[in-house]
């Protein structure tokens, strides 16, 4: 307390206007608080890599069904195997963007 006793009194005299001036901010609603965190941090890259792998699943979901779809209605273009083309297509698209959108080892 006898170390820190001169700090305290030479910043006594600033708290005043400093308490005014965030009140002040406060009630204008220009009061911004900043964090900053290592977690933080972490957890937005992990949401960003889960954001990116649920588009990826969506994406490669609805051209697996297209190609079924395609395969279902029987697509006037001949393809291999009595598949058509498109459908082919669709389906290794699809199947492509749903492995990407696997978690990797890192991701739990």
């Amino acid at each position: 307390l006898r170390k820190e006793m001169p700090k305290w009194s030479q910043a006594l005299p600033e708290l005043p206007l400093l308490m005014h001036d965030l009140l002040r901010k406060a009630s204008r609603g220009e009061l911004a608080v900043h964090w900053k965190s290592a977690d933080l941090e972490k957890l937005r890259g992990d949401l960003r890599a889960h954001h990116r792998r649920l588009l990826l699943a969506i994406a490669g979901g609805s051209l697996v069904i297209s190609a079924a779809l395609l395969m279902a209605l029987g697509a006037a273009a001949q393809g291999w195997l009595g598949v058509p083309l498109f459908s082919w297509l669709s389906g290794a698209a699809g199947g492509a963007l749903l492995l990407m959108a696997r978690p990797g080892k890192n991701s739990r």
